[in-house]
């Protein structure tokens, strides 16, 4: 209020907003950095899986059926 001689009112609306903005960006944040994770564990099992595929050559089965697709 005093470095911008805004009325009181006015001054507490704006820091409100930016500390809600600050707490929207920490969770859209934190939401990324989940999804990346659990990514890259499913692409890690993938590969592993895949790769053992490859190299024993043995047969893969998800649910019961040979064929996942």
């Amino acid at each position: 209020m005093q470095q911008t001689g805004m009325p009181q009112a006015d001054a507490e609306k704006r820091v409100d907003a930016a500390e809600h903005a600050r707490k929207a960006t920490l969770i859209a944040a934190f939401l990324a950095a989940a999804t990346l994770a659990i990514g890259c564990a499913a692409a890690c099992g993938a590969a592993s899986l895949g790769g053992r595929h490859r190299d024993e050559n043995t047969l893969v089965v998800f649910w019961g059926s040979r064929r996942f697709w």
